[in-house]
């Protein structure tokens, strides 16, 4: 199997150790990818000309793979592949992990890949469902001369942007105005929102294939960032830093909640410094304080 993991100055570098090259081993093969979306799927007789096409997809990702984008291939499994996305400063999706898997079906790159993502029962763009299924647009994936490596930055810039409502069809037909941009601050809320829940479930259940790893040193590396985003968002920054407005008292109530979690589930994976991030308690009688911090009470 190969992997693409950050070197410690940030480059992103490819490791390999031993898994069989031979592409039409059984299915069973993948039994250590298991929760990935396309374990399932039997293995179809591949071409020369297929297999040649998605070794040169690895070698363009192994020599250009951006910061922020990290992707695992399987020897075994040529068919498939995970990519994980860090989420962008200034959009509602800043310092999340969004896991996407792909197939390459028998006629790549002809026919596009299909894309899944571990949405964790969430919907966060208008091109990406509850259910997982990613709705690719020609301008994801345009003709047979796309890449995966322009496919995964076109995720990045494009779908998991600052403005995510903007993919919602028909949504800016009658152009800008002040009830689309409301709109779009709803939506935005709401979104962060959803992040921050994923937040939550992928530091409890990561994705396996050796990501275990990889999610508990993000979420070290950057719990204080989101924490004080946490703590600014309280305080009425809108989502995506901009400061001429505020947020919605509904969103701030949202993200008290979704913080208090978010502390001790970092906690659990060693970062202690989110203990800092605790608010000092007003009252020890547990009957004055609202019941999703009540447990604080008897936090030391």
């Amino acid at each position: 199997m190969y992997r693409i993991m950050p070197h410690s100055g940030g480059i992103n570098f490819v490791h390999h150790y031993g898994c069989s090259n031979n592409s039409s081993s059984s299915s069973s093969s993948t039994n250590n990818n298991n929760n990935n979306h396309f374990d399932m799927h039997d293995v179809f007789q591949t071409t020369d000309f297929w297999a040649e096409r998605i070794h040169e997809e690895w070698k363009t990702l192994e020599e250009n793979l951006p910061e922020g984008i990290y992707v695992r291939v399987y020897e075994s499994r040529i068919d498939l592949l995970r990519a994980v996305i860090v989420g962008a400063k200034g959009t509602p999706y800043q310092d999340g992990l969004f896991f996407f898997d792909v197939f390459f079906p028998r006629y790549f790159p002809i026919h596009p890949p299909i894309v899944r993502y571990h949405s964790g029962g969430f919907s966060i763009n208008p091109l990406m469902f509850e259910c997982g299924e990613v709705r690719l647009t020609r301008k994801l994936w345009p003709s047979h001369v796309a890449t995966m490596l322009e496919f995964l930055v076109s995720i990045r810039d494009q779908v998991l942007n600052a403005d995510p409502l903007s993919h919602e069809p028909g949504f800016l037909d009658h152009g800008p105005s002040e009830v689309a941009y409301y709109f779009s601050l709803l939506y935005n809320e709401d979104i962060r929102i959803k992040s921050l829940k994923s937040m939550i479930k992928i530091v409890n259940k990561p994705p396996k294939v050796n990501f275990e790893a990889f999610v508990v040193g993000h979420f070290r590396n950057h719990m204080a960032d989101i924490l004080m985003s946490c703590q600014a968002y309280m305080k009425g920054l809108q989502v995506g830093g901009n400061t001429e407005g505020c947020c919605s008292m509904a969103f701030r109530d949202k993200v008290e909640i979704c913080m208090f979690k978010l502390i001790f589930r970092f906690i659990e994976i060693g970062a202690t410094e989110a203990y800092a991030f605790i608010p000092p308690r007003k009252s020890t009688h547990v009957s004055h304080v609202p019941a999703y911090k009540r447990h604080l009470c008897y936090k030391e």
